[in-house]
């Protein structure tokens, strides 16, 4: 029993392309598993009892080459490094374009970590965030805070959390109700906006500040809504927990990196009503457990804009013309063309060349740099729409649709990568751009039924030409008088 409870450095007993095999006791709790020293991802070793811990997903393209791993608990010492070779050439290196040392975040997915950054990142870090704070206050008389990750940070170490990537700010609504809580959300993004932000929302409650530094990304600053309604404290996008708004303002002060920054009235049940009652134990490898009734109130109050932005962002877009365009082409419609789910911009740009005038949308920002480099010259417009902001949609086609004429559609395989919301906005958007006429070429592996359930209530119909499926809209039936 002595050596099952007895706490040792962790040891690792063989590496491949799988797995770590470690040994370590007790076997729960966090372990960091360390990339040449540095921190390259976290585990709980309770959900892999059998002291195998796998690679990440986000990692498997690059376990390649020789490395150096090793394993620690998060306040110990590592075990013993060990070499490996994981097969191919090179060193195992998990970077970004620019060469800067990429972590699995706690949302599974590659990015960077403060840890790992210049230290003058910080400082650009709480610059932002207090410039951020002050539009607030002085536009919006607000009150800001810092929150989550960044106030655990203050509180438990008088810093950023090393392998936290952002601050985060919230604030206190005035309003109870949450749909005039989302009303002043959507006006506090336009504050933002024209105070010269570069704003990404991701609900009516949440709200993402990206900034560059040197012509490259450096950081990110979010602002979460927060409210008080029957009794508990309300806030995107995990939070319901009993407070009184006394809990919350006035606001006290926490220093950050020698920095005060504003904090909630009361810290310690704010961290609480975050992380749990052991939120003074540090753990890299926490992940957000919210119980299922708190997550469907705020799911279907503050519904996410940006559902799977990362895995959009980070798909390979092809850069040849499609066949379908081809096609679209040869049936010489006499129409402009709006390409759903443009990517790289190759369809875009021939339908443009062929048909005279085109129009792209998609929301994967990479590729639409693409596309605007491709379909410059010719009379095309790219646009940044997600589909799932209702508001955006409606907004683009009411836009198109005010045009004297109809319209081909061909929408990519954004239907397959949408949820049910997604989809019914797609569809809500060729019922209005095909009102003068024109149809939709639809690419869909998923059911077709559901489709055409969805297409009847916005007034189009589904059907097949050659081996392409198409959205018409629905013959006009006019009774005898």
């Amino acid at each position: 029993m002595g050596d099952e409870t007895c706490v040792t450095a962790p040891e690792i007993v063989g590496v491949d392309r799988d797995a770590i095999a470690a040994r370590v006791r007790p076997l729960g709790g966090p372990v960091d598993v360390l990339l040449d020293g540095r921190r390259l991802f976290s585990v709980r070793l309770e959900d892999h009892p059998a002291g195998r811990i796998p690679w990440p997903d986000a990692l498997r393209p690059h376990l390649h080459g020789t490395a150096t791993i090793a394993l620690r608990r998060p306040d110990g010492p590592p075990g013993a490094a060990v070499d490996v070779d994981l097969g191919g050439s090179g060193r195992f290196a998990v970077t970004d374009a620019s060469g800067r040392d990429l972590v699995v975040n706690k949302w599974g997915r590659l990015g960077r970590a403060l840890g790992d950054s210049d230290p003058r990142v910080t400082e650009r870090l709480l610059d932002h965030a207090e410039a951020v704070t002050a539009v607030l206050e002085r536009e919006l008389g607000l009150e800001p805070f810092v929150t989550g990750g960044t106030l655990l940070g203050a509180v438990r170490e008088r810093r950023l959390l090393g392998h936290d990537d952002d601050v985060d700010l919230g604030y206190v609504s005035g309003h109870e109700d949450p749909v005039e809580v989302a009303r002043e959300g959507f006006e506090v993004g336009r504050v933002l906006r024209r105070a010269g932000f570069d704003v990404l929302r991701h609900s009516a409650g949440h709200l993402q500040m990206h900034f560059e530094h040197e012509g490259v990304s450096d950081h990110y600053v979010d602002v979460f809504a927060g409210f008080v309604r029957e009794g508990h404290w309300h806030q995107l996008f995990c939070i319901r927990h009993p407070a009184r708004r006394a809990d919350l303002l006035p606001r006290s002060s926490v220093t950050i990196a020698g920095r005060p920054m504003p904090a909630p009235a009361d810290v310690e049940l704010a961290l609480e009503a975050n992380y749990g009652p052991g939120w003074r134990v540090p753990d890299p490898a926490f992940r957000f457990e919210t119980p299922r009734a708190t997550r469907r109130r705020l799911d279907l109050w503050f519904p996410g804009m940006h559902v799977d932005r990362e895995d959009w962002a980070s798909r390979t877009d092809r850069r040849e013309v499609s066949a379908r365009a081809r096609r679209l082409v040869d049936a010489d419609p006499g129409l402009p063309a709006l390409d759903l789910g443009c990517g790289a911009g190759a369809d875009t740009a021939f339908l443009a060349d062929h048909l005279g005038r085109a129009v792209g949308v998609d929301w994967n920002a990479p590729a639409l740099e693409s596309a605007r480099a491709a379909v410059q010259g010719r009379d095309a417009d790219i646009h940044s729409v997600n589909l799932r902001d209702l508001r955006a949609v409606v907004r683009l086609g009411a836009q198109l649709a005010a045009e004297d004429h109809g319209w081909v559609v061909l929408v990519g395989r954004v239907l397959d990568h949408l949820d049910e919301a997604g989809r019914e906005n797609v569809l809500r958007l060729l019922g209005m751009v095909l009102r003068r006429g024109g149809h939709a070429q639809v690419d869909v592996t998923d059911d077709r039924e559901d489709l055409e359930r969805m297409a009847v209530r916005h007034g189009l119909v589904l059907g097949r030409n050659g081996g392409d499926l198409e959205l018409r809209r629905a013959p006009v039936v006019v009774s005898a008088a």
